[in-house]
């Protein structure tokens, strides 16, 4: 199938994809609560169980450790059961620095991927399919919501749902020997199977930024414009920082969408220049088979209102673009 035809099923059905590397890391205790809160830039201790967030785990500085979404299961003990959900690879770099902080508190922390399959069901469809195949349930699922629920075979699979990609999505956590199984009866219920350049359209296109590609160590937390900061809750590592950048009113820099007059799909790192002054970078880059070719770069505060004329240098040219709102369905055609 290709990438057309299958970018199209998903905007009017269900896309399935297998995301099973992503970084699944387990954190469990009486303590678990609170000592996440005092690392994470989210609101941990008020958040209820059955719910989720974004959160960023940062240093001293406020520099980007890890980014991901962290979510209070339902549990069946006393003990909390916190899910922390990281771009693959990155689940490694997230339990050396949860760990170093890990004194005396009744946390243990356990790293999950190799033994669990993760599967995106992504589109309109998604919530129906969901629920003929793993439960009525998931009707009511939430913005933001998990459950724990039997699968196939009586095998506990956790879900989650939000619309991070402008779009429904049902995140599938299952043990890996059940897999092949709830994947078949997926696709059998209506779900497309989708590749990597159909998810990568989808998250340019909502402005979902990816550890180690649009962030990184050198990043500032509030430089990346998520909703994964609390402004109310205590002290926690990297607040300091984050708390003056909020009282002044900006970051020097700031992730934003670019739409591009050119066919071309940028390379990473790209320069963005305005009236010749360097300006920013490109850090990812599709072509959209709905808006065309645009990108997630970092601007300088002074060129961030969309509508903004640029031009970003492909090798020896410029192509001119213009910044935009995100999602980038909500902004203007150039």
């Amino acid at each position: 199938m290709d990438v057309m035809t299958e970018y199209q099923q998903i905007q009017e059905g269900a896309g399935l994809f297998d995301a099973s590397a992503r970084g699944k890391i387990e954190i469990v205790g009486p303590d678990s609560a609170s000592f996440l809160h005092n690392l994470c830039t989210n609101d941990v201790c008020n958040l209820p169980a059955g719910a989720g967030c974004e959160i960023f785990l940062t240093n001293a500085k406020a520099k980007v450790v890890a980014f991901g979404s962290l979510y209070h299961l339902p549990s069946q003990d006393q003990s909390d059961t916190f899910w922390l959900d990281l771009d693959p690879g990155a689940g490694e770099n997230a339990i050396q620095h949860l760990s170093k902080f890990l004194i005396s508190e009744q946390v243990e922390i356990v790293d999950r991927t190799t033994e669990l399959s993760q599967f995106y069901l992504v589109g309109p469809k998604s919530r129906p399919i969901a629920a003929k195949v793993l439960g009525a349930k998931l009707k009511d699922l939430a913005d933001w919501g998990c459950c724990m629920i039997l699968g196939p075979g009586a095998l506990t699979c956790q879900v989650r749902f939000h619309r991070r990609l402008a779009i429904d999505c049902f995140e599938i956590i299952f043990p890996a020997a059940g897999a092949a199984t709830l994947q078949s009866q997926l696709m059998e219920s209506g779900a497309v199977p989708a590749g990597s350049e159909s998810w990568e359209t989808l998250r340019v296109e909502a402005g979902f930024p990816v550890y180690g590609i649009d962030i990184d160590e050198n990043v500032l937390a509030p430089e990346v414009g998520r909703p994964a900061i609390s402004y109310a809750k205590g002290c926690y590592l990297g607040q300091e920082t984050i708390v003056r950048i909020r009282d002044l009113g900006h970051v020097n820099r700031m992730l934003r969408g670019l739409k591009l007059s050119g066919g071309n799909v940028l390379v990473r790192g790209a320069k963005i220049f305005r009236d010749g002054k360097e300006m920013g970078q490109v850090t990812s880059s599709v072509k959209s088979p709905r808006i065309g070719v645009i990108a997630l770069a970092y601007l300088h505060r002074s060129c961030q209102e969309p509508g903004t004329r640029l031009e970003v240098a492909v090798g020896i040219d410029r192509v001119d673009a213009e910044v935009s709102s995100l999602p980038f369905g909500q902004s203007v055609n150039i």
